[in-house]
């Protein structure tokens, strides 16, 4: 893979990124200045552990040589490669200690481009997470029934969720109730691209390894988590008509089906992104044993059956 920007190319997809980019940061730095949350747009901010500052960073990724740049360009991001033409991230400052939890990522994505979509679970697991408990998780946010009310509809559904971040935060009282136990150890077993939370989760595996991702498709995963966030809250007990969000009354026949229709357009939204991602940490593993092979020796044949 080797991509040339000239300095015009280059200058101008950092600008853009940036100016796109701050439509999301910009506001969230306003609300936490003023003390303000919001249910859906400071979640990916508060979760995950990029921060704001890195987000707005621009990088190519690897594989792609800047014409006439030089790393004073790029203040904050460390690896690059130095020629007479210009910059590009060299492969000797790949994070060598990390090669484990990148094989890792690289099978997951593979696991969740290969298995089919199950829907059907309607978002309970906002439902779960409060099933019988005195204090909402999300405070300051207030519920749409009672909690006798929100017990009881949950004990009329069946709990099917699949995904261990989101199965942890189960009540006690909840986790005997879900068909499947969504451990960490049943990662590889359960995880499915139908769930909303597998395809935020995009997110993460797009930042995990920034600078190497290019910060265009960090920035893709990160409005598709967005999308995929308002639907985890529309479709929970939380009422935020207070931030003019109508809920998806998963309670109703009508509202099931939204939310199934809401389940399959975030799926379909993601599978380009999980192929790219996938198939371009393939070709980045593939280029660092190249460079050093002592790096994977011992890896070798559980890396070639899972390509």
């Amino acid at each position: 893979m080797n991509l040339i920007l000239s300095k015009a190319d280059w200058q101008n997809q950092r600008e853009s990124y940036r100016e796109q980019v701050s439509g999301w940061t910009v506001p969230h730095r306003e609300r936490r200045f003023n003390q303000i949350k919001h249910p859906t747009r400071d979640f990916l901010f508060d979760y995950y552990s990029f921060r704001a500052s890195l987000l707005e960073r621009w990088s190519p990724g690897w594989g792609t040589t800047l014409l006439e740049a030089s790393p004073s360009d790029f203040p904050g991001i460390e690896g690059w490669m130095t020629s007479e033409n210009g910059i590009q991230l060299s492969l000797e400052n790949f994070p060598a200690h990390r090669m484990d939890s990148f094989r890792w990522m690289i099978q997951f994505l593979k696991i969740t481009l290969d298995r089919a979509p199950q829907y059907g679970c309607y978002g309970l697991h906002e439902w779960a997470m409060v099933y019988r408990i005195d204090q909402a998780r999300h405070t300051g946010v207030p519920l749409r029934m009672s909690p006798d009310d929100l017990a009881a509809f949950v004990e009329s559904q069946s709990l099917c969720c699949t995904h261990h971040d989101a199965f942890r935060f189960y009540t006690p009282e909840a986790r005997p109730l879900n068909r499947h136990d969504a451990s960490k150890a049943n990662r590889f077993n359960l995880e499915q691209p139908g769930c909303i939370h597998v395809n935020m989760d995009l997110y993460k595996w797009a930042y995990k390894f920034y600078p190497w991702t290019p910060s265009q498709w960090i920035l893709e995963a990160f409005e598709l988590a967005m999308d995929a966030r308002l639907i985890d809250m529309q479709a929970s007990p939380y009422d935020l008509r207070e931030w003019k969000i109508e809920p998806i009354r998963i309670e109703t026949p009508e509202g099931k089906l939204e939310y199934i229709e809401s389940q399959r357009r975030i799926h379909q939204k993601g599978i380009p992104l999980r192929q790219k991602l996938r198939d371009f940490y393939v070709d980045l593993l593939h280029a660092v044993k190249e460079k050093d092979i002592g790096l994977t020796q011992r890896h070798d044949d559980t890396t070639q059956k899972q390509f």
